[in-house]
């Protein structure tokens, strides 16, 4: 389960900013360049932590072709002695880690099958609440204040259609990508 959690963390950094295919193939790179430098020991922060003693956690990075490179190559060192659990640990725990935000600490909660309620605010729930009326911007909020705003509206939408945040992010998005959101 760990090593399962770990590669969803890591790819939650990776995906941000970028496609869901781009991001599996880095991922596959960067495993590629681990086993091949034979620092894989089952898991991923381990395979990391042995790179990083030999000071290649850049050079996996850059290998991998992961962009963002600095970006990914502290938030991966913060990783490595980040000290919580990831079965439980909470968004602000996750948010110490460099580079993960309100987003993308959001998108590993929900992607690892918890079912707590808060909104991953990405674009089709952004579009989504425009065609319901709401003055939002079709960017991320990037301070606290208004991404909580945001949110608030999204699980009174969710509320109010009786369905939990988390299908309702998964209905919006699948309908995104199928047809566009169209209401």
């Amino acid at each position: 389960m760990t090593k399962d959690l770990e590669y969803k963390l890591l790819y939650s950094i990776v995906v941000a900013g970028k496609s869901a295919s781009f991001a599996e193939n880095a991922m596959r790179r960067l495993y590629d360049h681990l086993v091949e430098r034979d620092y894989w020991r089952g898991n991923w922060k381990g395979a990391l932590l042995t790179a990083y003693n030999m000071g290649a956690v850049m050079n996996a990075v850059k290998a991998s072709r992961l962009g963002n490179y600095t970006k990914c190559s502290r938030a991966i060192v913060d990783f490595i002695f980040w000290p919580y659990d990831l079965q439980t640990c909470t968004a602000k725990e996750l948010e110490l880690i460099h580079g993960i935000r309100y987003k993308t600490s959001r998108f590993f909660l929900r992607w690892s099958d918890r079912r707590e309620r808060y909104a991953v605010l990405d674009t089709h729930i952004l579009k989504w609440l425009v065609s319901k009326g709401h003055n939002v911007q079709l960017k991320t909020p990037q301070s606290w204040k208004r991404y909580q705003a945001v949110t608030d509206l999204f699980l009174a939408e969710a509320d109010a259609l009786g369905v939990h945040p988390v299908d309702l992010d998964r209905e919006l998005w699948l309908r995104m990508n199928t047809s566009g959101i169209r209401e």
